[in-house]
């Protein structure tokens, strides 16, 4: 009997043994990368989607890090030389100057993404050929938010689509007592997207480059979109520059203005103070022919690898995941964007004026994410739409665009 036992407990010994000398992935070397974020706002769908790539790949951990101070953080770890494996941001000229991120133009999913972003990043960035160091991943809009109770009152079935049509829409708004737009020009920044609607059609194609190159001016270019502008304060109400965005974002909500000149950020906003509000967005009519208006974009996603990333085939493998096209979806829904790749569309009703745009790839990039770092275009835009003195703004542009472009040398 004592030998039996013995033997039995031998036996069951080796059995144990042997059922693990099969290593399981949780006995083997977890991969851990790093995967940061400079926006609050995406972290619950980023997380979720960390979440499904950590199911399918279990032999890799992501750790995701998005620290309140991202600007900061992202700039010492430049500094220290020890940058995440992944990045998600929005801007990244100081980091794309310093030559730590990895060149990915010879991999697979930059075929997934619309040339023309890749286009408008290199523009920005100031990129060589064939130098693809950022993957534009979401994109938002600047446009007309428009409320469509109030358009169908006033005799109006479609929005505008000229800068003509526009002004006579504003002018028959005026007239029936309406506030035709809500301006927030208490916050600089919302000056932006009358300054990029405009610009971005009514400059030359390649102005950043040109101007750097003393080709042209903003004095030579800039005095059509400087005088609509001001043109357009002419339909604003009482105090266009008491009321921020958080007031303006309510006031629309609750019905004060027909049109709203914001981007696609400012719909979640409105419905937050009003569910019920009957709005919709289409592309800011800047030009007087229907054709040449472009729905101006800008990149609000970029990926970027580390090229000193310590496992490139796993950061790698975490890209391609999150550009599969329905992680893409999951992520535009999520935040109310638009996918660089075309072959993913935004679906919320209250954006699908907007998505023709996208489908015909009639877009274009924002035109002060071209200018130069430390310009301050909001507060030279605000400057002038209080002081009303053209010849002074241009000249301030051009003067200050060169000051920081002379610095730049030394």
């Amino acid at each position: 009997m004592k030998w039996l036992t013995i033997f039995l407990l031998s036996f069951l010994f080796l059995f144990i043994t042997g059922c693990n000398s099969h290593p399981t992935v949780s006995s083997e070397k977890v991969t851990k990368i790093e995967f940061f974020s400079n926006k609050s706002e995406n972290i619950t769908i980023l997380k979720q989607l960390i979440e499904k790539f950590e199911k399918e790949n279990p032999e890799i951990k992501v750790q995701l890090i998005a620290p309140p101070d991202a600007d900061t953080v992202i700039r010492t770890r430049v500094a220290k030389e020890s940058l995440p494996d992944v990045m998600s941001l929005g801007t990244f000229r100081d980091i794309a100057k310093a030559g730590v991120l990895r060149n990915l133009a010879d991999e697979e999913v930059t075929k997934k993404i619309e040339p023309t972003y890749l286009d408008i990043l290199a523009t920005e960035n100031n990129l060589k050929k064939n130098e693809i160091i950022g993957l534009p991943y979401s994109v938002n809009a600047n446009g007309l938010v428009y409320n469509k109770d109030k358009l169908k009152q006033l005799g109006f079935g479609d929005p505008p689509k000229t800068w003509d049509e526009f002004i006579s829409m504003l002018d028959t708004a005026k007239e029936k007592g309406e506030v035709p737009i809500q301006f927030t020009l208490k916050d600089s920044w919302t000056a932006l997207p009358i300054l990029n609607s405009l610009a971005g059609n009514l400059q030359s194609e390649n102005f950043a480059e040109e101007k750097n190159e003393k080709q042209t001016s903003f004095g030579e270019q800039y005095g059509v979109i400087a005088d609509r502008m001001l043109q357009l304060l002419e339909y604003g109400q009482d105090d266009i520059f008491g009321r921020n965005y958080a007031d303006g974002s309510v006031a629309f909500a609750k019905g004060e203005g027909v049109f709203y000149l914001q981007g696609n950020w400012a719909v979640p906003e409105i419905l937050k103070n009003n569910p019920d509000a009957n709005i919709g967005m289409t592309a800011f009519p800047s030009s007087d022919k229907e054709s040449e208006n472009k729905l101006v974009t800008g990149i609000d996603t970029t990926l970027l690898m580390s090229k000193h990333a310590e496992h490139p085939e796993e950061a790698m493998k975490f890209i391609n995941f999150l550009f599969e096209p329905e992680n893409v979806k999951a992520y535009i829904e999520n935040q109310n964007m638009f996918a660089t790749s075309g072959n993913v569309f935004q679906e919320n009703k209250y954006l699908e004026g907007l998505q023709p745009y996208f489908e015909d790839n009639r877009v274009t990039g924002f035109p002060d994410h071209a200018y130069p770092l430390g310009l301050g275009p909001e507060n030279l835009v605000q400057e002038f739409l209080i002081t009303k003195n053209k010849d002074r703004f241009l000249k301030k542009l051009d003067q200050e665009w060169d000051k920081i472009n002379e610095r730049s040398r030394f």
